[in-house]
């Protein structure tokens, strides 16, 4: 919650088990692996959470240096999530410590939840643009440029294709080993508004839901409405 607490809440009584006050407010989701919880917070921390008892694990929290609004997404023993900062991080679940050389440098601050597809993370930033990183280096594969404005929803990958919307309006389907724009899109669909919320797959069809108040319906090959 946004009073800084993470609450246990029994799904069947509605009772509280435990909440863990971390101090400082939370804006991003948790993801919960293996009995530990990981959530992120405005002091720029990283924190970990036995879900059994409520109580913090040993070797966190892991500290970056501005606020953290990524969900965390843990793959294979790693957390990957970014911080406003301008930076991607990949930090060991068991032990808190960095895993790649240094963390992913962009040049905005990076409040999508990561994508990890196959051994590359995804992920767009504030500057506009949208990266691929390899996940055991931390190395750039590709970045994807033509976009004007923020990414801040989590991407979506499907056969080949990662979609990614933008504040710029634009629906962006991304081939995702070239980082080019995906070869059946003669170009991007524009919707009348920002888009803040994560796409989805329904039935073949690409759903995205925009700030002009409706709500489209994409054909994946061609991003014809």
């Amino acid at each position: 919650a946004y009073n800084g607490k993470v609450y246990a809440i029994d799904a069947d009584s509605r009772l509280e088990k435990w909440n863990y006050d971390i101090g400082s407010s939370i804006a991003g989701g948790v993801a919960v692996v293996d009995g530990t919880l990981f959530v992120g917070s405005f002091e720029g921390k990283l924190y970990a959470v036995d879900v059994a008892t409520g109580e913090p694990r040993q070797g966190f929290p892991f500290q970056t240096e501005d606020k953290i609004v990524s969900t965390p997404v843990v793959q294979d023993g790693t957390v990957y999530f970014g911080s406003l900062d301008h930076r991607l991080y990949a930090v060991d679940a068991g032990t808190g410590e960095l895993k790649w050389d240094e963390p992913f440098e962009s040049g905005g601050g990076i409040a999508s939840p990561p994508l990890i597809v196959e051994g590359v993370v995804y992920v767009g930033s504030f500057d506009g643009k949208f990266y691929a990183i390899y996940a055991d280096t931390g190395k750039l594969k590709w970045v994807f440029e033509d976009a004007s404005d923020w990414f801040f929803s989590k991407a979506l990958y499907d056969n080949g294709i990662i979609y990614a919307c933008s504040l710029d309006r634009n629906v962006y389907a991304i081939d995702a080993v070239s980082g080019e724009l995906a070869s059946g899109w003669s170009e991007p669909f524009d919707t009348g508004g920002r888009i803040r919320s994560s796409p989805v797959i329904v039935g073949g069809v690409l759903v995205v839901a925009s700030e002009d108040g409706k709500v489209y319906g994409l054909d994946l090959e061609t991003g014809e409405e």
